[in-house]
């Protein structure tokens, strides 16, 4: 019983090998390419999020995106205020 459960160990730890290293690649093969972006008067999450992407994106998904990476808690953008705006045209 003892070499069994050596064996299962040492296949458990192959396959978390495996795992980690598919979700690594799933990820994408480094940072998402971004533009920075002045606020203008009248610019909305909803605006700029349109303008940097095309109509195969989710612009619900991108606006989130654009929150996480600029650490914004809510929607709210003043003029002036400089964002990184993740860049998402078709492939």
């Amino acid at each position: 019983m003892k070499r069994r459960g050596t064996a299962l160990i040492g296949i458990l730890c192959f396959l978390l090998m495996i795992a980690v290293a598919w979700g690594g690649r799933a990820a994408g093969d480094g940072p998402e390419p971004t533009v920075d972006v002045r606020v203008e008067p009248g610019d909305t999450l909803w605006s700029l999020a349109r303008r940097h992407a095309d109509d195969s994106v989710d612009i619900r998904e991108l606006i989130s995106d654009i929150r996480r990476i600029n650490q914004l808690e809510d929607a709210v953008i003043h003029p002036g205020q400089t964002l990184k705006i993740p860049v998402r045209k078709g492939e």
